[in-house]
């Protein structure tokens, strides 16, 4: 006889972890903002520091934007697999 054996997820750690993931996406658009300041209260004018601007503009709207975006998403993720945990455990 074949038995197969399923196991759930512990919700408690895994809404811990999407807090975590969701804090990590918070602290890293804090960390760039902070670097931001400093990015642009540079002592620096002309054609290289208007291009180094506009570098970082880039960088933090494209680069920054799609990883916290996406720790959102993976937070967003686990909270939603521990909440069906949640009610199939309800069922049985």
């Amino acid at each position: 006889m074949n038995s197969t054996t399923y196991m759930g997820m512990d919700v408690e750690q895994a809404r811990e972890v999407a807090t975590a993931v969701a804090d990590c996406g918070t602290r890293i658009a804090e960390l760039i903002e902070d670097a931001g300041t400093e990015v642009r209260a540079m002592d620096w004018v002309g054609p290289d520091a208007d291009h180094y601007q506009q570098a970082w503009t880039d960088f933090v709207s494209q680069t920054v934007s799609k990883l916290t975006a996406a720790l959102s998403t993976v937070s967003e993720d686990i909270s939603t697999h521990a909440d069906d945990q949640d009610a199939t455990s309800l069922r049985d």
